[in-house]
Order: structure tokens, then sequence, then C-alpha cells
């Protein structure tokens, strides 16, 4: 089985489109994805589908492997690993190019969904599926053993913190550790039974998620988890996390938001994205470098891939393009359409209800499809509709009657009946009421000409509340987690100029933030998760206003005004409830809703007829615009182009003409398109074989590469695709090995224990096993107690010499020095280790001295290149002069010049490679003391 790149596509940039609103029936995305470096991706599918990215995302190659829906996919090194229906487990060894079922798991029923894949270790692997099945691979996912849950539920996410330590979440709230390689599984009981999708853990910070919102953190290894609140409106679901980073979190899903935290969950940042659908699955290449994700939905087949701090987008080419279709049996008369009335059911985001007339609409899918609940006699339009959290069968509307009165109708079983709580006017378009985010049986009610009214029993009984007379609210909102910030909204069609108060003490007090110019301020939105934001809209004014202040400034959106944009007559507006980066607002006569995707810097537009009266964005993919028309609901529609998949490979470095030094490091560099691995080979001629140097990633694009030390002339480089060979490109020339090549056997060099008086001496054995001279400029100690016989010399090619190493301590006890030789071979110096110990006595006596003398030389003769000993005694302390010469009586060399104390001294006499053979003398002096002895000389 194989998934060559080249072949998967049989034209290029074949547009494939991705409907978002269609239902998770038809999904035609991904349902998982992978990347180990953030270069090298991978999406995978329903039937065989899997695309393949090698330069980030930016480019997609799409393939089919088999025909299974492949739910889960893992990438690391060159093994790659598929997981899906029909008890599938496909691996390939050569990052992707030959693919081979997994053995061990014939016991599995052929019905079960494998759904995730997690690695504990470099070898060791798990997968997760269907009835609690659990199974582990300990050599890199070739074999599979079942293992023993004890769970029974269907197990949707894994992960591991080391070989030992795991987790494992499915459906009906099962958690499941295992603390031995999964030898045992034991559950950990959670607050809920709502499906648990995902599960990340980083140290002791363990997160676990889910349906509808659920969300537990543990920050003690999982001993205890408790609650954690997204702070996102209706309940999304969290389909993927990630623990990418110690402290770090990331977590996916719902309409498609991305957050992240660095600081464990005490403060989030939002990833702008374009892509308007629910994410199914985010990866990030595990540590040292998680800094480039990628994500992906099931509703479109368009992965979306960026890095942390800055927007992801979409592959090259890519666009989404927004289309609005009316949904329902909705009255389309412009004078039954006031306000906002849309309004989602508290514990079921899927169910919609919408009041406009005298009829209340209720939709179980979304707003695709609605039916009539109850027509209520009496009641011309409906401004507001509001569902109590705590009893979802309350019911509170703000409603015109059909003989005009204005009114706060309720019911308490689930619309069928309705009684009026309260009779006052409102303004003709407004949205008068507004919930206590935290306290949501609290209601407030801005009515004209009035103070605001309060109620503590979701809308049964009403007080005056506060000081403040309004004159017309259009609208109120409270700040989410900060509820004694409250903006009323207050204008009058065409009278005067509208203002936006603002109130810091709960709605006691209030002042005025912003006066606008225009009459009406007809919609405010706000963000849960993002409390300093907000907008105001403005009617018949120019743009929009915005806050990141708390509503302490209200500055003119600048994108809204820009020329060429120039937008006027706003109307509704919201923000996504899961992602405060997703804003929109809507105007009532341009035709046009405009859409930011930056927090509210930049907006775009789509076209929309017709007057608007709200904007509802459930999450970033689950939007509505309440028209005078009737209710619209986002299409999102994503395109992206299929990258070419023809290859092409081309060596750049070696070349030809270079002369590399043996054991020295240069890269291997070529080009290539398509090539996911890559074979490097080299060969000394053309008449030998190629020989291996590695195996790397196509798009890596270089290789270091360490010299050997084989020497030519006629080297040369090749590279080839590592699953066929072809394409494959050779170095154009020949290109050289010489030089020189340093290496030394004694280091390092012990010795032993020596008289303190005494000291010691050794030689390392240096040798060059290059083609070319060696040249050692210097040789430099680290210790004054150990030098080097000499401080300079050369080798020729092939040569062996030595080095003398004299240990002269100043203390009894255990010494050592490095000696460092700078010389031309590739590694530029060379690093010898010498160590000795003296003692203040010896176990043998030393003969006395008895008179200055010297030695005669030995060994003799000694070769040029090679080493002699001379030693000579002194009687007392005394200044030493000791020196060699030529027959002419030219000096050679000074071997001694400095005070000696009494006693036996060796010396050693290393004549110079470049000597000429003869014979030599050498002469000591000692005050009036001269002693002269010969040294023969070989060449």
């Amino acid at each position: 089985m194989r998934l060559a790149m080249r072949r998967v596509a049989a034209a290029t940039l074949c547009v494939m489109l991705a409907l978002v609103g269609a239902s998770l029936a038809q999904a035609q995305g991904f349902h998982a994805a992978a990347t180990k470096d953030g270069i090298d991706a991978w999406a995978v599918g329903d039937s065989g589908r899997v695309w393949r990215s090698l330069d980030g995302g930016a480019d997609w190659v799409p393939g089919v492997i088999g025909g299974a829906h492949w739910r889960a996919v893992r990438a690391d090194a060159f093994t790659v690993l598929l997981a899906g229906d029909s008890a599938k487990v496909l691996r390939s060894a050569d990052n992707g190019g030959t693919w081979s079922a997994a053995t061990g798991l014939g016991a599995v029923n052929v019905t079960t969904h494998w759904r995730a894949l997690g690695r504990a270790s470099a070898a060791r692997v798990f997968v997760c599926g269907d009835g609690g099945r659990i199974a582990r691979s300990d050599d890199d996912g070739a074999t599979w053993t079942l293992q023993t849950s004890g769970a029974s539920q269907n197990l949707d996410a894994l992960c591991f913190t080391d070989a030992a330590h795991g987790w494992c979440a499915g459906d009906a709230g099962v958690l499941l550790a295992t603390s031995d390689a999964g030898a045992h599984w034991n559950a950990t009981a959670l607050p809920t039974t709502r499906a648990l999708y995902a599960v990340a853990a980083q140290g002791a910070s363990v997160w676990v998620g889910g349906e509808a919102g659920a969300c537990f953190h543990s920050t003690d290894g999982g001993a205890t988890f408790a609650p954690y609140d997204l702070r996102a409106g209706e309940m999304p679901d969290v389909r993927a996390m990630v623990a990418y980073a110690p402290g770090a979190i990331a977590i996916a899903g719902g309409g498609g938001f991305i957050r992240i935290s660095a600081d464990d969950g005490v403060t989030w940042s939002f990833v702008a994205h374009p892509l308007m659908a629910p994410l199914a699955a985010l990866a990030f290449p595990p540590l040292p470098s998680p800094a480039h994700g990628l994500a992906v939905s099931e509703l479109a087949r368009v992965p979306i891939a960026g890095t942390l701090g800055a927007p992801w987008t979409l592959p090259a080419g890519g666009n989404v393009s927004l289309t609005w279709s009316k949904v329902g049996a909705l009255p389309t008369q412009t004078t039954n359409v006031r306000g906002n009335t849309v309004v989602f059911h508290p514990r079921d985001k899927h169910v919609m209800y919408n009041m406009l007339g005298n009829t209340l609409y209720r939709s179980p899918d979304e707003g695709e499809h609605w039916s009539t609940v109850r027509v209520v006699t009496g009641l011309a339009r409906v401004n507001q509709l509001l569902i109590c959290p705590s009893d979802t069968t309350v019911f509170l509307a703000a409603v015109v009657t059909s003989g005009g009165s204005r009114q706060l109708q309720r019911s308490s079983d689930g619309g069928n009946t309705w009684t009026t709580t309260l009779t006052h006017a409102f303004g003709e378009y407004g949205t008068p009421l507004q919930m206590h985010p935290l306290r949501p049986d609290t209601l407030y009610f801005g009515g004209e000409n009035d103070t605001l009214m309060r109620s503590l029993d979701f809308g049964l009984t009403w007080h005056v509340h506060g000081t403040g007379v309004f004159r017309s609210p259009c609208d109120l909102a409270m700040l989410a987690d900060s509820a004694e910030v409250l903006y009323v909204a207050d204008g009058v069609t065409n009278v005067g100029a509208a203002i936006l108060w603002r109130s810091t003490d709960g709605g006691l007090t209030f002042s005025a933030a912003q006066t606008l110019s225009a009459s009406e301020a007809p919609a405010i939105a706000t963000s849960r998760l993002a409390l300093r934001k907000g907008v105001v809209t403005s009617w018949a004014g120019a743009g929009a206003r915005a806050t990141d202040d708390m509503g302490a400034t209200w500055p003119l959106s600048p994108d809204l005004n820009r020329s060429g944009q120039n937008v006027s007559q706003t109307w509704g507006a919201d923000f996504a409830h899961d992602d405060p980066g997703v804003v929109w607002v809507g105007t009532f006569a341009s035709g046009r809703v405009f859409l930011s995707q930056d927090g509210g810097a930049t907006y775009s537009f789509s076209a929309l007829l017709n007057p608007n009266y709200a904007m509802i964005a459930r999450d970033r993919a689950t939007v509505f615009a309440q028209q005078a028309d009737g209710l619209y609901k986002l299409r999102a529609l994503a395109a992206t182009p299929w990258a070419s998949s023809a290859q092409t490979l081309t060596l750049a470095s070696p070349n030809g003409g270079e002369t590399w030094l043996p054991s020295s490091t240069h890269a291997i560099t070529w080009s290539a398109t398509n090539v996911a691995l890559v074979r490097l080979e080299w060969r000394p001629d053309a008449a030998s074989a190629w020989l291996p140097v590695s195996l790397t990633e196509g798009y890596r694009g270089t290789f270091p590469w360490t010299v050997p030390a084989r020497f030519t002339s006629t080297a040369e480089v090749r590279v080839s695709d590592a699953w066929d060979a072809a394409p494959q490109s050779t170095s154009a020339a020949s290109f050289a090995i010489h030089g020189a090549l340093a290496v030394c056997a004694d280091a390092p060099l012990d010795l032993g224990t020596t008289n303190f008086s005494a000291g010691g001496f050794g030689t390392f054995t240096i040798r060059n096993t290059g083609d070319q001279t060696l040249h050692v400029t210097q040789v430099a100690t680290n210790r004054f107690t150990f030098r080097p016989s000499r401080d300079s010399f050369t080798l020729a090619a092939g040569a062996t010499d030595t080095l003398g190493a004299k240990f002269e301590p100043v203390a009894s006890g255990a010494d050592s020095a490095l000696f460092t030789l700078t010389t031309d071979d590739a590694a530029g110096q060379i690093l010898l280790r010498v160590r000795a110990s003296a003692s203040a006595s010896v176990d043998v006596a030393p003969l006395p001295v008895l008179a200055d003398a010297l030695a005669p030389a030995a060994p003799q003769p000694v070769a040029a290149g090679g080493r002699t000993r001379l030693r000579f005694t002194l009687a007392h302390a005394r200044a030493v002069q000791l020196e060699v010469f030529g027959l002419r009586g030219e000096r050679i060399a000074t071997l001694v010049n400095g005070m000696r104390q009494a006693g036996t001294h060796d010396v050693v006499f290393e004549p110079a490679s470049t000597l000429r053979g003869g014979m030599y003398f050498v002469r000591m002096r000692v005050g009036a003391f001269t002693a002269t002895q010969r040294v023969v000389v070989l060449r």
C-alpha cells in the first residue's frame, strides 16, 4: 500500500468546496490532524481521505489510503500511523511511502471505530476506540496487544506524559488513568455524563474537555479535578486540547475557536483565522518546538495553519465566501419585526426560539427548520424574548399588543399561555431587557421616560432601580464577570442625539460615556470573553463605535469609516460567543452586514438585503441575521486549491569544484517539491558503489555531513526520492576530499606517581592520518605545573611524532592539565589531557648526588622527528645551560636555561623532522663546570 505524492492528484488546482452549514451526517472535512515539526502536516477524514502538506500547511496534496474513515493520525520521526473504522490501523515506517496493516488486532470486531492515537515513548503507542477498547504497541505501532480498560463506553481521546503515565477520555464522562503503561486503567470520577472528546496533560496540569462546554482542570496530576468555566455563551463543544508546553494549553472546538493560555488557564488569547467552521482537531509538534500548529474541521475540507501569536491562514489560494439563506416559514411583514426576538435554549444549544408578530416558533436543529409553538392572541409584534436558564419553561417577552399597549408578558409553560407582569412604554425599535450574567433570575428593564426597573424573579415582579431617567432606551448591556458595569443606549428616532450611558455601580447611578452623531444607538454588543471590549451601533449616523477600556471611551471604528467603506446606519451587533475576535455589525439600509475577525480592527462585508434588526452569533460558525423580511442563517463556503503533485529534486551542494577537509562538517543542500523523504549517498569515484549518508525529510533542504577520511579528487553526492529513487540529482562535477587529519592515541596521558622533587615525564603519540601536511602552530597548557616539550611542529601526511609532557609539581597530590594544540585540520585543535601525582617520598631512597654531571643521550642514534633523553645531575641548586650544537658550532637548540634544584633531571631532545642527519653535541654549563656529550641523528 502506497501514497506517492506525485500520483494522488490527476490535475492541479482542482478546487474543493466545503459548505459549513451542512449537517455532520454529510461531513466532508477531516476528523484528525498531525504534525511532527510544524512543516510536515497530515489531515485525515472519511473514505480513506489523507491530505499531506510539506510546507506547514501552505499547500496540500490530497490522496486516498484504503477506504476506511480515518479518525486518528500520528506522525513521529519517519513513523506515521492511521487509525479508523473497521478496526483498521495502518503504519508507515518510511514517512508515508509504504503502508502495512498492524498485527495483533485480529480479535477486534470489524465494526469497531478506533478514535484516537497517543504516543507514550519512542517505541510505545496506544490506540483507543469503541466499547472501551484500548491497545498498546511497544514496537512503534507494528504489532499491538489489547488491554483491559474496565470501560464499555466509546473512548475518544488519549494523551501520555511519559512511558507509563497516561489518560484516556470518552463518552458519558468516562476518564481513565494509567500509571503502569496501560497494564491497569483506573476510572476517575468527574461530575458530568457528557461525552469527553479531548484530554491533555503536561506535568501536574491535566485538562479534559467535551460536549456542550464540558471542561475540567487538575493542577495536582489528576488527583482532583475542578470544573473550568470557559465563559463562552451557549456551551461550545471542546473537541481538541493540546498541552503544547509546560503551563501552556491550546483548546479548539465550538464554531471554530482556538484559544491559548500560557499560564495554565489564568488568561487566554484567541487565534484569529478565516475559517468559519467547527474545529474537530488541533495539532502541534512535540516539545521543544511547538510554535507552528494546524487545525481541521469535519465540515470544511480546508485545513488552517499558523504560528502561535499570529493569525492562522487558509492554504495558498484558499478563501471563504459568505452567503445568507432565509430559514423557516417566518413572517415577512416589516411591521412585525422589531428588536431581537431570537434566543437559544439555555440547556440545549441546538434548540432555538423566535417570536415574530403574534407567533412563537421553535427550531430543533440550529435554525434549519421551524415549527409553530403557539399563536398568542392579542399580540401585534415582539421586541425581545428571553428564556430563564434555571427553569426553561419560563419565557419573558417585551410585546406590543394589537391595541398598541406595550407590556412585558410571561409564560411559565413553555410559551403556551402568557400573562402580563408589567405595562410600560418602551422604544419602538428597542430591546429593553437585560439578564444579569451571574444571577440569571435578575432582569433589568429600560422603559421610556423612566428609571430602570429590576426583577429578582425573572420578570414576575418589578421594582424601580436607581435614579437615572432615560428618554427611550434602545438596548441595555451588562458586563459578564463585572456586573457592576452597565450600559444603556438611549435615543429617540429622529429626535436629538443618542447618548450611551455607563454605570459602575450596577445601575444605581449613570454618567454619559458617549454622545453619538445619530438619534439612536440600536444595539450594544459585549463579550464575556473580552470584558474590556464593546461595540455600539449608530442610526442614522456614521459607522459604529467600539470600546477597549470597559466603556470609558467609545471612539469610532476606523475601518467602518475609511474611504471606500463609509458605513452608516448600523443596527444589530454581536460578538461570537465562543471567540471575542469575531464581531458582526448589521446595517439598516445598505444591504450589507460586516464581519471582523480581528476584534474589530478591520471589517469585510457580505451582501444581505432588507433592513437588519439583530445579529446573533451563537459561535463563529452559527450566525443569524434578523432582517425585516425574516431570519437568515450564515453559509460559509470554504474553497482551497490543490497543490500540484509534480515532484522536483535538485542538488545544490556539493556540485563540483569544492575541496572539503576530512572529518569536517559541510552541508549537503538541495531543493525539493513534494518529496517527503530523501536518500543521501556519496561515492569516492565513478567506479565505486554509492555509499549511504542518511535519510531525511525532503523539505529540509540541508543535511550536516561529516566528511569521511576517504581522500579523493573525484567524489560525488547523490540525492534521490527514498521511496522509489525518482526523481534524483547528482553533483554536476566531482569535488575533492583532501587535508590533514590529526589523531592522538595516548589521551589522556597518565604519568603516574612521581617523587615531588623529581617530577615526571611522558609523551603523547600524534599521527597525521590525512593526505596533507599537518601544521601544529601552537601548543598551550592551562596549568603551569605541566609543560609541553615544544610549542609548534609539523607532521607530513601519514607521519607519526611525539609531544613530551613534563610534570613539575609545586606540592604533593594529584594534578592535571589540558594541552591545546592549534592545528590546520578540520577540527582546528586537539585537546590532550595529562595527569600525574606528586609524592613527598618514594619507596626507594634516591642515591646521593656527588657531583655535577651530564650523562650520554639515550637512546642513540635518534631519528629526525623522533626523541632521545638527556639526564644531568646537580650537587647544588644552580643555574644551568643545556644546548645542542652542530659540527660547525652553530646552535641547534637550547634545552635548559635557568635555575634547577639539586638532584637528577631528565630533558628530552626532539630533533626536528627537517634536521639533517649527522653528529651533534650537547653542552652543559653550570658555573665554571662544562660537560659535553654526542648525539647521532639519522634521516
